[in-house]
């Protein structure tokens, strides 16, 4: 009977720690959810980032472009508005 008493006196501390690990758990596991969402939160932004970085880039490709067109232009470049007209120099 005495050992009876004991082993139900400590099935009554496993229960009790099983609770105390199931508890444990349950707020890690909360915690873990909340950092995966944080964390998908977080990558989501990275690749917003990374489109409006490539955009960016893009228009800034294009300025220097632009740029370098208005700094050196090249003849066949330039509309044909632009180009000086060789008949009226030379009628004058």
């Amino acid at each position: 009977m005495a050992g009876d008493d004991l082993d139900d006196a400590g099935d009554e501390v496993l229960a009790d720690e099983l609770v105390l690990l199931d508890e444990a758990l349950n707020r890690l596991s909360g915690r873990s959810r909340r950092h995966a969402a944080e964390l998908a939160a977080i990558l989501a932004r990275l690749e917003q980032l990374k489109v409006e970085v490539c955009q960016h880039q893009a228009k800034l490709a294009s300025a220097r472009r632009y740029l370098h067109l208005i700094a050196d232009p090249e003849p066949s470049v330039l509309e044909p508005a632009d180009q000086p007209d060789t008949e009226r120099s030379e009628a004058a």
